[in-house]
């Protein structure tokens, strides 16, 4: 084999190289644009899922604080029934 024909080789196995080595990075990036849409699906479900968790639990704190409040009125109604007895 003459240098120029090894040389052709050689360039020849680099460009299949190159091409492999762009086919999985490019592989790759797809398969990561995949998981990334699949992640916003995900995360846009969940999303629906949580807003009317949230507002209920914003719901049950309003509630909890107007009992906690309607509890503090009582407590000093009793004591000052009790200081006027």
């Amino acid at each position: 084999m003459s240098f120029e024909q090894y040389d052709a080789a050689s360039e020849s196995d680099c460009d299949l190289d190159r091409d492999m080595v762009l086919m999985r990075c490019k592989e790759a990036i797809e398969r990561l644009h995949d998981e990334v849409a699949q992640e916003r699906e995900t995360s846009a479900s969940l999303s629906e899922r949580v807003r009317p968790m949230e507002t209920e639990l914003s719901q049950i704190r309003l509630d909890y604080e107007q009992e906690r409040s309607k509890r503090r009125d009582l407590q000093v109604w009793d004591l000052m029934i009790m200081f006027l007895e």
